[in-house]
């Protein structure tokens, strides 16, 4: 409980996508470093939306214990964390998820359309992993995009299926391989991404999942491929029936 921190040290972030297990619970998944305090979150944590970042003076002022903000705008609560690996003693450690999920409150706020990006449409699955020819072309359309709290919509084309980040966290620098490595397109203003943006779920052009993103350069934007997120995610919270939520 980071009652030490607030309301000294404020955060925000995005909400990659939703998923739903084989009881009826409903889940929200974005990166480690947004709702997991990287690895420092416990289970059962608080996630309070909109971000601490997002809030005004005068709704910090009202809400100026952790329990007060709380209160008024929790969300939902932690159930897995993926594990971020730092360096240590025997070496250098490769990471590939940045990931983490909370259970939504079944009570409170509605959550009517959980199946859609804002200005994006709806979701319509899950994309299978890149792959490249003999040429090392990509066998599948390369167009993406991502709805972020900061950069909103933006369009990119992946440039790269097995990218390295080294990414700096509060713990040290963690390094990052098999990354989808996101360019803006040349119609696009500005960057694909930036600070806030993390947690956004990228989907190709056929509203399909295909990555969530964690980390960019001013260049590039980076993101762990969803079939490894998936996976992660599920090993995290020990629920094997977590699914995405998709539209009708």
């Amino acid at each position: 409980n980071p009652t030490g921190e607030y309301p000294n040290y404020l955060s925000v972030g995005t909400a990659g996508f939703y998923m739903t297990d084989d009881d009826g619970f409903l889940y929200l998944v974005s990166n480690n470093h947004v709702l997991g305090r990287s690895n420092a979150a416990n289970d059962g944590e608080s996630i309070v939306q909109p971000g601490t970042l997002d809030l005004t003076d005068s709704e910090l002022s009202l809400m100026s214990t952790f329990n007060e903000l709380i209160n008024e705008l929790e969300i939902a609560s932690v159930v897995g964390v993926v594990e971020i690996l730092f360096p240590n003693a025997a070496g250098t450690p490769n990471n590939t998820v940045d990931g983490a999920i909370a259970q939504l409150l079944q009570s409170g706020r509605e959550f009517d359309d959980l199946d859609r990006v804002t200005y994006g449409g709806s979701l319509r699955g899950v994309a299978p992993s890149f792959s490249v020819d003999s040429n090392g072309a990509l066998q599948q359309s390369s167009r993406v995009y991502k709805v972020g709290r900061t950069t909103g919509y933006t369009e990119g084309n992946i440039v790269g299926i097995a990218g390295i980040a080294n990414v700096p966290y509060d713990g040290g620098t963690a390094r990052f391989i098999d990354q989808l490595v996101i360019a803006p397109t040349p119609d696009n203003e500005g960057d694909f991404s930036d600070s806030g943006d993390s947690g956004s779920g990228i989907l190709n052009d056929g509203h399909e999942l295909v990555g969530l993103l964690f980390a960019g350069n001013g260049q590039h934007t980076f993101a762990n491929p969803i079939d490894n997120v998936m996976t992660q995610i599920r090993t995290a919270t020990g629920i094997n029936s977590l699914q995405v939520i998709v539209g009708p």
